[in-house]
């Protein structure tokens, strides 16, 4: 079976978001790990973009490292991204009609994997002459178990486990078919101590019928618009009809880094800030034409200083009550 051929931009797009999905969307690749139990699939996730009428061969390598034979046992589940974008739910029905009829179903039987043992084999993918723009999610999971009874010395726990592997696959119709990203919710106070830094959190939301990777920033600049701090986000991809936080880099790392740290929360901090300030987000997917533009206020007053201030009063004018008092106290008691 032939993949499918793409327009180089097409393909500059699909590395963008395969990218962004290995980077930053969560998967059971891995399952828990012992000596006779180690087992892994990869890739990890897989992103395809197909047109009505096209076919695809979607590769697998599952591996054993363990000491054990191990049963395994495919299952196929959908999935879709949590409110929040920061994992996935497993669905009990499977919605995914592009699993190729006429090709041998490769998980429709447990096959058996030896000790330092890896199966290599490929899912076919055919999607119908009449399909419609669709964004389908599909979870591959491989339950392995031991082929003896339990050796001594090692539990259940030891000798059962599952990876799996997500397959986002995008049924493109049109070049006009794009990701459509705005700015759902600024999550942050709009009044802070002058004392304190300015923090908020992002969240976007994907209304358009694939996914797409976040790209943009938040900047925070004074009232007279002298720029405080820019945080690009990282490049996370916000799947179809779902929501993310968007992420940032500390400043001193960069993408080209081997160990990346990206931050769910953007801060600015300074000695004393007093007065308003503003963070402007500007927001849009790889491909989107108009981004989305949010404006937020934020004021910053001495609240520390006000309440060490009413403190200080207080003292001075309980110190004052009770001087009156005793200076009072003893003059009376010199008659």
């Amino acid at each position: 079976m032939l993949l499918p051929r793409y327009p180089t931009s097409l393909l500059f797009q699909i590395t963008l978001v395969s990218l962004g999905l290995v980077l930053s969307l969560p998967t059971p690749t891995q399952a828990q790990t012992s000596t006779a139990f180690d087992l892994s699939v990869s890739p990890p996730v897989t992103y395809l973009v197909l047109e009505p009428g096209q076919t695809a061969s979607y590769p697998l390598v599952i591996a054993h490292e363990g000491t054990i034979s191990l049963t395994i046992t495919p299952k196929v589940r959908s999935f879709r991204a949590d409110e929040r974008g920061m994992g996935i739910q497993l669905e009990e029905e499977v919605v995914f009609p592009y699993l190729d009829p006429a090709q041998p179903n490769p998980f429709a039987e447990p096959f058996v994997l030896q000790p330092g043992e890896k199966k290599t084999f490929s899912v076919p993918i055919l999607v119908p002459t009449d399909s419609s723009t669709n964004e389908a999610h599909l979870t591959l999971l491989f339950e392995g178990s031991a082929v003896t009874p339990p050796v001594l010395g090692l539990s259940q726990a030891d000798l059962t486990g599952a990876v799996g592997t997500n397959l986002i696959l995008m049924v493109k119709t049109s070049e006009a078919d794009q990701a459509q990203l705005l700015i759902k919710k600024y999550q942050g106070p709009h009044l802070i101590d002058s004392f304190s830094p300015i923090t908020f959190q992002l969240l976007a939301k994907n209304i358009g019928p694939i996914a797409g990777i976040a790209t943009g920033s938040a900047s925070i600049t004074t009232g007279s618009n002298k720029e405080l701090a820019n945080f690009v986000f990282f490049p996370d991809s916000v799947l179809a009809d779902s929501s993310r936080h968007l992420r940032t880099l500390p400043a001193d790392q960069t993408l080209a880094d081997e160990t990346l740290e990206p931050t769910f929360t953007f801060s600015y901090k300074s000695p004393f800030l007093l007065g308003i300030y503003k963070v402007q987000v500007v927001l849009a997917s790889s491909t989107q034409t108009s981004p989305s533009v949010g404006n937020f206020q934020v004021i910053a007053l001495p609240f520390s200083l006000f309440f060490l201030i009413a403190i200080g009063a207080f003292l001075y004018i309980g110190y004052k009550v009770f001087s009156t008092k005793l200076a009072l106290a003893k003059r009376l008691r010199t008659y």
